[in-house]
């Protein structure tokens, strides 16, 4: 299996692999029929897939391609990169930090963060976690929240020590304010501000005539800046990899991931992530479904399905925990051994 480049994701890394079966063990009884999504006829060369007949050494084939996701197990396996563990912990801990756009090299556009690199991307939004003034919950706020003129305008030193007028956001500061010289240090309401976090990243893999697509998009549950710092410590902080695809010419295949709620959760030494996820591929003149978990606590498997409610299984892919190699084990009791990388 083929390892896509890693996403400059906020949170934990996601390895999407492509299937290359090597070599495969085929049972020799072909006097009955199987369970779930296949079954063998009897004196034929051909099996009954998903409601198509196909041949008996065609399956490797028609895996060939597929992109499942993985974890490293008892690894780090997610990486709380500068923008979540400085930024929005530092916010919760620490106030606004009004050096924030050229720290984390960050532009900002109505309401929008943003890091671009090539054809990756991130964005983050912060949003109204309750009524404010004329907004309402959820609104995004339009207004730069690392930029003193949000909070406070027409600072100066007068008579009567350091002035100034109320911002548009005077009301998100928490207790009091202090200065060093001009430059306030402001602590926020956090349970007032909810966020999100986008990645997003498109490969083209192109070789010869064959031009693969690999979209990948990372998307936070809303959360406010008081419940991110909880959530980590406790029942763990959602995200959702819905919307990424994979679309190859080489291999005929087109797959969407969907379903994908995993969750990232801390203890005293590292951080852990798992959950589930589904995959809708369709392949030549094939359409089945993937649910899988991926965790760097537990197995890693992929199960295939030729129904989308999950009831018709075909097989399950079993991933070794070096991530080298695996083993898909099929209905009809074949063995397909598969390398990842």
């Amino acid at each position: 299996m083929k390892v896509f480049p890693k996403i400059p994701t906020v949170y934990f890394m996601l390895i999407a692999l492509s299937f290359y079966a090597l070599f495969c063990t085929t049972p020799n009884d072909n006097s009955g029929n199987n369970n779930g999504g296949g079954q063998t006829q009897k004196n034929s060369d051909s099996r009954s897939l998903c409601g198509s007949a196909i041949p008996k050494d065609s399956l490797a084939e028609i895996l060939d391609g597929d992109m499942v996701a993985v974890a490293p197990y008892l690894s780090q396996g997610i990486s709380l990169q500068r923008i979540a563990a400085d930024l929005i912990i530092g916010m919760a801990l620490n106030g606004v930090n009004f050096d924030a756009l050229n720290t984390y090299q960050l532009s900002y556009s109505s309401g929008t963060y943003s890091y671009v690199s090539g054809m990756k991307s991130i964005n983050l939004r912060f949003f109204f976690a309750q009524d404010f003034g004329s907004f309402h919950a959820g609104d995004i706020i339009p207004y730069n929240l690392f930029s003193i003129g949000s909070y406070l305008t027409d600072i100066s030193v007068g008579l009567n020590g350091i002035t100034y007028n109320e911002g548009p956001l005077y009301n998100l500061i928490e207790g009091n304010i202090s200065f060093n010289n001009l430059t306030p240090k402001i602590a926020l309401k956090t349970t007032l501000v909810s966020f999100t976090i986008q990645s997003t990243s498109l490969t083209l893999d192109t070789a010869g005539t064959s031009v693969d697509s690999f979209f990948i998009s990372m998307t936070t549950l809303p959360a406010t800046i008081q419940t991110f710092t909880e959530q980590v410590n406790a029942e763990g902080f959602g995200f959702s990899y819905d919307s990424t695809f994979f679309i190859s010419k080489k291999y005929n295949l087109d797959e969407t991931i969907y379903g994908s709620t995993f969750y990232m959760r801390k203890n005293d030494t590292t951080w852990f992530w798992d959950g589930y996820y589904s995959g809708d591929v369709r392949k030549e003149n094939f359409h089945f479904y993937l649910r899988g978990l991926a965790s760097n606590l537990q197995q890693n498997y992929t199960g295939y399905y030729c129904d989308a409610a999950f009831a018709d299984s075909f097989g399950v892919a079993i991933h070794d925990r070096s991530l080298l190699f695996g083993h898909f084990y099929s209905v009809f009791g074949d063995t397909l051994f598969y390398l990842l990388e």
